[in-house]
């Protein structure tokens, strides 16, 4: 039976590490320290405040939550992306159903990028596209997309070029200047809130490799094609974008520039990236395939 004290003391061990990892994690991520924060980083001030009052961050701002663990940021975004698009979801834990494995495996070791959007095109027959960008001029043409009425962009990237914290995360694109090349980012740790941050750092810190799964971080672009297309339809807590700027047919508008269409508007985007996954119906074929799409979010062996 001595190997067996032995099994179970490297197990507790092993748990115990675990846990005071996590408890390092989380400290670093709700305890920022600002005078590490990049002097290009704003987090007050009126273009701030500005930027906070323009149609595509007051979409999130009428039901936006912070994240409730420290590994949960994925998820906390991703609620808040549907909960913008009018698709009501109750917390970050709603998003997995019964699933419990791929919520404890969510809630110890964070998710990737690629498992985000599998996440997401269970919960939604939105197009979902994973948008990994080796330019910046690229980068800032989507950045760009995140004005238009339909289109929401999750940034996955680490915090080290931004807030001086080499973490993994991820948060909500409110919106982007093209003009001065500043994106509004609405962080979902609340300790760090929004901030406005220069696209070129933005970029470098996506271009940064996730050890999770051993490849670059980057963008999730979320698409409601009913606002897409230049209609209008009040979000649950009933802002829209159409109720503050004019929006014309096959456009999409700039903040403070109504009627002026973005250059990225009709963007080309992959078909691989363009499938539709089933939203959670209860029917039996919808339903089906959204268990097997959230099943596939098993812990990486």
């Amino acid at each position: 039976m001595l190997w067996a004290r032995r099994l179970f003391l490297v197990l507790l061990l092993a748990f115990g590490a675990l846990v005071l990892l996590g408890a390092y994690t989380g400290y670093r991520l709700s305890h920022p320290s600002p005078d590490r924060f990049h002097a290009d980083v704003q987090t007050a001030g009126t273009a701030l405040q500005q930027a906070l009052g323009a149609a595509p961050a007051q979409a999130y701002l009428a039901d936006f939550r912070f994240q409730a663990s420290p590994s949960t940021c994925g998820p906390t975004t991703l609620r808040n992306v549907l909960t913008s698009l009018g698709v009501q979801v109750d917390s970050e834990r709603a998003l997995f159903g019964d699933h419990r494995l791929a919520w404890w495996k969510a809630l110890g070791l964070g998710m990737t990028l690629d498992e985000l959007a599998r996440l997401a095109r269970a919960n939604t027959s939105y197009p979902v596209d994973i948008l990994r960008i080796g330019s910046l001029k690229a980068f800032r043409a989507v950045l760009a997309e995140a004005n238009a009425p339909g289109t929401r962009l999750i940034v996955n990237f680490d915090r080290a070029p931004l807030f001086g914290v080499a973490v993994g995360h991820f948060s909500p694109i409110g919106g982007y200047d093209p003009t001065t090349g500043l994106v509004t980012l609405l962080d979902v740790t609340e300790g760090y809130g929004f901030s406005l941050v220069p696209d070129a750092l933005l970029f470098r810190a996506t271009r940064t490799e996730d050890p999770l799964s051993g490849r670059a971080r980057g963008l999730l672009r979320i698409v409601d094609p009913t606002l897409a297309s230049g209609g209008w339809r009040p979000s649950a807590s009933g802002i829209g974008f159409g109720g503050a700027l004019p929006v014309h047919a096959g456009q999409a508008p700039w903040p403070g520039r109504p009627g002026t269409a973005s250059p990225v508007a009709t963007l080309p985007r992959g078909p691989v990236m363009q499938t539709a996954w089933p939203s959670r119906a209860k029917d039996g074929a919808s339903g089906a395939r959204f268990h097997r799409a959230v099943r596939a979010l098993r812990p990486l062996t």
